[in-house]
């Protein structure tokens, strides 16, 4: 959890999800957190959620890629 600045209403946010770690970044980098994960099996969705409930959320846009591995 870090606090993060919304202009106008929007919060810009950046997501890279690799293998055991997902990295966010909020307004251009002004927050930035970094997590540790070990899915297990085969997982490989994503799930996007607020917990505002009375909130009015909604995605202006969503570009998903599919890197390649650097490895060999």
């Amino acid at each position: 959890e870090a606090p993060v600045r919304v202009v106008d209403g929007r919060l810009k946010l950046h997501a890279w999800v690799d293998t055991s770690s997902i990295d966010l970044f909020a307004a251009d980098g002004e927050t930035v957190l970094t997590e540790l994960i070990l899915p297990t099996g085969t997982a490989r969705s994503v799930s996007l959620f607020t917990n505002r409930a009375a909130a009015q959320t909604r995605i202006r846009q969503l570009d998903l890629w599919d890197l390649k591995s650097a490895w060999r």
